[in-house]
């Protein structure tokens, strides 16, 4: 694909392991850059129709997530109540709930499958409602594509050929304990902590579609504190009412236990998992000039190379891909369309990679251009990649909005490239991103030679 007169980047590597971007950059002329008064018009127009296109879809956004919380909230009550514990997929599992009593969790950090059954306390757990639960993970949608999407079968996409042969003869090997479920202080608390970072996230999401805006509009702050009051207050109706639930029916859970099948799995080895995604690694790093280890590097820590990934932003697939968000940079700059991303395309991998890929080509030859030194232009794309740029400008700014000004950027100019990156690891405005920070440059190290 053509990408006009944007960067140039070479890779090389370094001793210390890194990468660095040589970067030549397309400088216009005076006559090139000069427009008619009627132009300037014209561009002035376009950029307030633009913002206020912008700013519809942040109202649209905030008032989608509003629904989407309390739907979780919803959820995450009802499967407390019952069972006294929630499970849902992240990184590390997917979580499967085949019928209302019986919660299959694939764990690949553990290697292993528990199929939990609920069931009375007097009631045995049949050998065959196991194995139709194992059998039901071949056929898996991903989560929150309306049934739309693809399905995939876990056991054969995250576990060696031989595991699955023989269903019934595994489930004799596994391990069985019994539990008797109860709701906690403890549970309680979870759910208050899980909400409260929710709030950060939307707070995240919020930021990076504000980046598209021209300067510091206070509208953005205004979405953000509405919707962290209602998640704020959806999350303690939540709680309040499974605390007077716990109180009116204190016997619910007494009479149900949890039997816990737990059945070790040889998962796909890393190198494994990374050879099914190399090769669009290697396609879109070409593609937008980018290392290919930061593309492997940024799917390892984004989703540990599950395709079917979702974060409660909601961010999709591999590169964990915010439609609204980098989606709408991508979809215009790929396809001409100033639109969300659909989230079932996302969950393509090929196209996830390139949506990935083509945003952090975006940060690097748009958002952060004026960055003079090609490492310290990739570590604020790093972080700019989890945060947005409004977040990495802040991190420079002392805490204060206004975008990557000709001051920021004078700041990190004038910093080498490891100050630039210490000064990142401490100063930006969030410890999830200073922690991802860290752990995309230690990955990319880790892949320097794949």
């Amino acid at each position: 694909m053509k990408t006009g007169k944007s960067s140039l980047i070479r890779q090389l590597p370094l001793v210390a392991g890194a990468f660095i971007w040589l970067a030549s950059v397309w400088i216009p002329t005076e006559a090139q850059t000069s427009l008619t008064a009627q132009q300037q018009a014209f561009k002035e127009r376009r950029q307030q129709e633009f913002e206020a296109f912008q700013l519809q879809r942040m109202q649209k956004f905030a008032a989608f997530k509003a629904k989407r919380n309390a739907k979780l909230a919803a959820f995450r009550q009802r499967i407390l109540e019952q069972w006294g514990e929630v499970d849902v997929s992240d990184q590390e599992k997917i979580v499967n709930y085949p019928e209302p009593e019986v919660k299959t969790i694939v764990d690949f950090e553990n290697k292993e499958i528990v199929v939990n059954v609920l069931h009375d306390v007097n009631t045995k757990v049949e050998s065959s409602r196991v194995v139709a639960a194992l059998e039901a993970l071949q056929h898996v949608t991903p989560e929150d594509s309306s049934g739309q999407g693809v399905a995939v079968n876990i056991l054969k996409a995250y576990a060696a050929n031989d595991t699955f042969d023989d269903l019934p003869a595994l489930v004799d090997t596994a391990s069985v304990e019994v539990s008797e479920p109860a709701i906690t202080e403890e549970d309680l608390a979870k759910e208050k902590a899980l909400f409260e970072r929710q709030q950060q996230q939307d707070t995240i999401a919020l930021d990076m579609m504000a980046d598209r805006l021209s300067q510091p509009s206070p509208e953005v702050s205004k979405l953000q504190g509405r919707l962290n009051k209602m998640t704020e207050r959806t999350a303690s109706i939540s709680i309040n009412q499974i605390k007077r639930n716990q109180s009116n029916q204190p016997e619910q859970l007494k009479n149900k236990r949890i039997t816990r099948l737990t059945i070790s799995i040889k998962p796909k080895e890393l190198a494994q998992r990374i050879e099914e995604i190399k090769p669009y690694a290697k396609q879109y790093a070409e593609t937008w000039q980018l290392p290919m280890p930061l593309i492997v590097a940024v799917i390892h820590t984004e989703s540990s190379f599950n395709p079917l990934a979702v974060s409660h932003i909601p961010a999709y697939g591999l590169m964990q891909v915010v439609p609204s968000s980098a989606g709408i940079d991508v979809n215009d700059f790929l396809h001409n369309q100033r639109a969300p991303l659909e989230k079932e395309y996302l969950f393509v991998s090929q196209q996830n990679v390139e949506a990935g890929s083509a945003y952090l080509h975006i940060l690097n030859s748009r958002y952060l251009r004026k960055i003079d030194d090609p490492m310290s232009r990739l570590y604020c794309a790093i972080a700019a990649y989890n945060t947005g740029v409004g977040n990495v400008a802040k991190a420079f700014n002392n805490g204060q909005s206004g975008g990557m000004s000709d001051a920021v950027v004078a700041k990190i100019n004038a910093m080498s490239p490891d100050a630039v990156y210490d000064f990142l690891k401490v100063n930006l405005p969030y410890e999830e991103t200073r922690r991802y920070l860290v752990k995309v440059k230690s990955r990319m190290e880790k892949y320097q030679n794949i």
